[in-house]
């Protein structure tokens, strides 16, 4: 730990070892420790700062300064900052806004120097995202064909759709449980949660087979809250209870142990074939993971991507008619209780997702498309038929008629 005003020390030679005290550290648990230094700063510290008045206690800026000691021993490299973004929270600090010390600031300005002086520019750094270990390795995207009906325009249009290059990445999916993922994991595209094998092949919401449902993907209008209930009504007869939870109920106490569970309420899209199976999961009390996708209209979807939120247990589910397009439909409701037994983390540990470096990740993506998409879709001004059925087809992160694609058709995307 550096005491204040002490400077780093020098500059490591080139080829210097990846070194702790007598520990020689492989490559992966130094990346993950830049991660954690990386989030810490500009998940924790920096919001914190940006109250008014705040300022850190003895113990952060202590912490601080042993964070740029022990990085500052470290031959940083472009893998190393790429995969950790810790040269953002860096640079956050070296800003000097806000409430940071002078003495942090000039010690942060001291590394970033130094780190262009071995790799170049810190404003070049970019997420290398389909490279090895990238957040979209294995993922591309295929061409697809559509008719352009009523367009003037051709009998058919090309548009676009992921496939992976992993072979059976989806097989691994049709197990019960986290299947290794930590709540909160978060993927730039579902492609790369069916590659992580979390979800199957994303033709439909719910990943099952002929054993059992296994994931729910949640997105548009598939989730609801639950309405609240009197505390202490709770029905003793099994159906009585279930017409309860379907009443909308948002916290469901089992009888054994009288836990209070939240609930949520999942609509599927009619004729899921998943359905069937998830009906079934009501008797066995498995666990179901449950992913949120930014396009769903929840508080608790992530800002942008794909998140995993945990394992819920479907508890109640009733059926109810609806007519749509002229045909006569049945309407699916199921009742989810977070699972807490075996202990998971609560959805706090998944809200903190996407983390800022996450956000950098997607934004470099999100730049990435746009070059390479900018002048075919600004060339795409072909009235509301065509931007309806975009809606429709493509992946709501780049359509038309979004935010994004208004900016962009009106030429303000930078």
């Amino acid at each position: 730990m550096l005491n204040p005003g002490q400077s780093l020390p020098p500059n490591p030679p080139p080829h210097a070892p990846f070194l702790q005290p007598n520990v020689i550290t492989h490559i992966s648990t130094i990346k993950s420790n830049l991660l954690a230094h990386s989030r810490y700063i500009r998940d924790t510290l920096q919001p914190h700062l940006s109250i008014p008045g705040a300022t850190l206690t003895s113990t952060e800026l202590a912490t601080l300064k042993s964070i740029f000691a022990s990085i500052s021993a470290i031959p940083i490299t472009l893998e190393l900052l790429q995969y950790s973004r810790i040269e953002k929270a860096v640079a956050v600090v070296a800003s000097g806004g806000g409430a940071w010390p002078a003495d942090a600031s000039l010690m942060a300005e001291t590394l970033l120097n130094r780190w262009e002086e071995r790799v170049g520019p810190m404003k070049n750094v970019k997420a290398d995202l389909w490279g090895k270990g990238g957040r979209l390795e294995g993922c591309r995207k295929v061409d697809v064909g559509w008719e352009a009906e009523g367009m003037g325009l051709g009998q058919e249009r090309r548009g676009s759709a992921w496939e992976v290059e992993f072979p059976g990445a989806g097989e691994k999916a049709y197990a019960y449980g986290h299947l290794g993922n930590e709540i909160g994991a978060w993927w730039l595209k579902p492609a790369a949660a069916f590659r992580d094998g979390i979800i199957d092949a994303r033709h439909h919401s719910i990943t099952a087979d002929e054993f059992g449902a296994y994931a729910i993907l949640l997105e548009g209008d598939s989730e609801r809250p639950g309405a609240r209930e009197a505390k202490g009504k709770e029905a003793s007869d099994p159906v009585e209870a279930a017409a309860l939870k379907l009443s909308g109920v948002n916290k469901w106490c089992h009888k054994h142990d009288n836990v209070e569970r939240p609930t949520i309420r999942f609509l599927p899209t009619p004729g899921d074939p998943g359905i069937p199976k998830l009906t079934r999961e009501i008797s066995r009390g498995n666990g179901i993971r449950v992913l949120r996708m930014a396009k769903l209209k929840s508080p608790l979807a992530p800002r942008v991507g794909v998140r995993y939120d945990g394992l819920y247990r479907v508890i109640a589910y009733s059926v109810g008619p609806s007519t749509t397009d002229g045909k006569d439909r049945c309407i699916y409701t199921f009742q989810l209780a977070r699972l807490i037994d075996p202990p998971q983390e609560g959805i706090e540990a998944a809200l903190a997702h996407p983390t800022a470096d996450e956000m950098d990740d997607w934004k470099d993506y999100r730049r990435e498309k746009a070059k390479e998409k900018g002048a075919n879709l600004l060339s795409l001004r072909w009235g509301d038929s065509y931007q309806e059925r975009k809606k429709d087809n493509d992946s709501g992160y780049f359509s038309l008629t979004s935010e994004w694609g208004k900016n962009l058709l009106r030429g303000e995307l930078e």
